[in-house]
């Protein structure tokens, strides 16, 4: 099974786009779990929403104080989560392939018999040949490091710590025959709503911004250990 990890924020709207697009799409069961911090102002819609699609799809619906960065709340929902395969989610994404699961899938598990691996699917930002934005990979992958993401940033980053383990280890499929369309603002894609706004806005903001990078940088050597523990379990497994 395929688990999607969804924070969302004063987005209930974007989440029932999202969730139908899933289920328009998928040929296999999903799960999709979603992350809404303590204080979201529209819980009660989030909840609607969550409730109209039981049934359809496996999916539900976490808060906790405490989580206060992105990457935590990644993390939280992945001690959460039972499926065999992780992707990093979020609710400005529309899946338009058809049975672009059960290709991820597939291709995550040939590609390599210990599925050590990165996956990652064209999300018409005419960026993705050459950055992942939304990773997935194997539990296996997420048990050796004891992380699904990086507790370290306030926002950014994210995705390409994970990148960047899977480029150092040379483990990489990009799919680019399958589409799940990222709506961002800066595609022109979406309103520059209160959501982008917060990370984006303000010199609280920008500072954070700047620290995210900073530790980016800094955290090269975790990366670097970090690769060398999926490359010792490829190792102990036999496969080259």
């Amino acid at each position: 099974m395929l688990s999607i990890l969804v924070p969302s924020r004063e987005r209930p709207e974007l989440l029932n786009r999202f969730l139908k697009s899933v289920d328009d799409t998928i040929l296999e069961a999903v799960e999709i779990l979603v992350f809404v911090d303590h204080d979201e102002p529209r819980l009660e819609e989030y909840e609607f929403c969550i409730h109209n699609w039981r049934g359809k799809l496996r999916v539900e619906l976490f808060t906790a104080k405490g989580i206060t960065t992105v990457g935590q709340a990644w993390n939280f929902l992945y001690k959460r989560s039972i499926g065999d395969f992780l992707m990093m989610g979020n609710d400005d994404l529309v899946c338009i392939t058809q049975g672009w699961d059960a290709i991820v899938k597939k291709n995550l598990v040939e590609s390599y018999d210990d599925a050590i691996c990165l996956a990652w699917t064209n999300d018409l930002s005419g960026q993705s040949h050459t950055h992942c934005a939304f990773p997935i990979v194997h539990r296996t992958w997420v048990e050796t490091l004891g992380y699904f993401t990086t507790a370290h940033f306030h926002f950014l980053l994210n995705d390409t710590w994970i990148f960047d383990i899977a480029k150092k280890l040379d483990r990489l499929c990009y799919l680019p025959d399958v589409k799940i369309e990222h709506r961002h603002f800066a595609f022109q894609k979406a309103k520059y709503d209160n959501t982008y706004k917060k990370h984006r806005v303000g010199e609280d903001a920008k500072e954070k911004r700047r620290y995210d990078f900073k530790v980016y940088k800094e955290l090269e050597y975790r990366r670097e250990e970090d690769a060398q523990k999926l490359y010792d379990y490829i190792k102990s497994r036999g496969i080259k």
